[in-house]
């Protein structure tokens, strides 16, 4: 479970009205957060990046007013966040908005057009290097 008992990223996003808010389960070896721009995104990166637990495509709900409030709960239910985002969309201001309340230290970033925040990784090979700082056996 996250970091604030009995909420998570899924039941946070239930609150604010974010429909596509993934767990993946508790057999995942971390208790990290994907946040994408699109389901082939969220799909690939999930297979890539097992210390990730929770997903959100977050393109499906570009625009949402509070889409910011949600991260800023969602930041204290999580051990490290990571971001991969082409944004041919969703507009780069309101994405840096969402992504602003989860702490540099434990956020990485792979986006296009680039966003300064966090640890910048060029492809998800870096992503899933920068990860295994926080990786935990599952819970079997």
């Amino acid at each position: 479970m996250g970091l604030v008992a009995g909420l998570d990223p899924v039941r946070a996003a239930r609150l604010y009205g974010l429909p596509h808010v993934i767990d993946y389960g508790p057999d995942r070896a971390g208790d990290g957060l994907l946040i994408t721009t699109g389901a082939g995104l969220l799909l690939a990166d999930m297979d890539e990046l097992p210390t990730l637990r929770w997903a959100v495509d977050i393109g499906a709900s570009r625009g949402h007013l509070h889409a910011a409030d949600w991260a800023a709960v969602a930041a204290r239910t999580v051990t490290h966040t990571v971001a991969h985002l082409w944004m041919a969309i969703t507009d780069p201001a309101w994405m840096r908005g969402v992504l602003e309340p989860f702490p540099a230290d434990r956020l990485a970033m792979c986006s296009r057009p680039r966003i300064d925040i966090g640890h910048q990784a060029a492809t998800v090979e870096e992503l899933a290097i920068w990860c295994e700082a926080f990786r935990h056996e599952p819970v079997v």
